[in-house]
């Protein structure tokens, strides 16, 4: 799914670490009609102080995971393991790197991804700073660095991302 596939949807960003704020700041640059809940076990999470966010709703504690029905898509950071309150909405959970796959891929972005237990940062570093001084759009993103969501911006047919 495509970060403009989003746009009219009522949509949960599950966990609001560095990838969901990620998540709710493209939603917000790309998707401006959509309704955006924020859902995070950490009851002492404040989205209040933060005015670079649109944010709907909430549900913070122990009954973030409450609900999960009432949502078109529910966008699952990384950290938060798997839960019983998952299995009924499945098939509405995905991630911030499927959809940033999903639109660099539809703006003709190549994306070299790097896989393994050991090396990964550094093999992907040497990859980006290869093509950087090649003269490529080059852009490390992922685990290193800021989230991939936050380079959305850059995707065309020219770009490379190195994952």
């Amino acid at each position: 799914m495509k970060i403009e596939d989003l746009n009219g949807k009522n949509v949960c960003i599950l966990g609001f670490g560095r990838e969901g704020k990620a998540a709710v700041l493209a939603i917000n640059t790309f998707c401006p009609d959509t309704t955006i809940t924020v859902c995070d076990a950490n009851p002492n999470t404040n989205i209040e102080d933060d005015s670079q966010f649109t944010i709907h709703n909430s549900q913070f504690g122990a009954s973030y995971l409450q609900n999960l029905d009432q949502f078109d898509l529910i966008i699952k950071s990384p950290g938060i393991p798997p839960q019983p309150e998952f299995t009924a909405v499945q098939d509405t959970i995905t991630n911030s790197t499927q959809i940033f796959l999903d639109t660099v891929q539809s703006a003709g972005s190549l994306v070299i991804g790097i896989t393994g237990s050991k090396g990964k940062s550094t093999t992907a570093s040497l990859i980006a700073h290869i093509l950087k001084e090649a003269g490529k759009d080059v852009h490390l993103v992922g685990n290193i660095g800021k989230p991939t969501l936050d380079y959305l911006e850059y995707a065309n047919s020219n770009t490379i991302f190195v994952q």
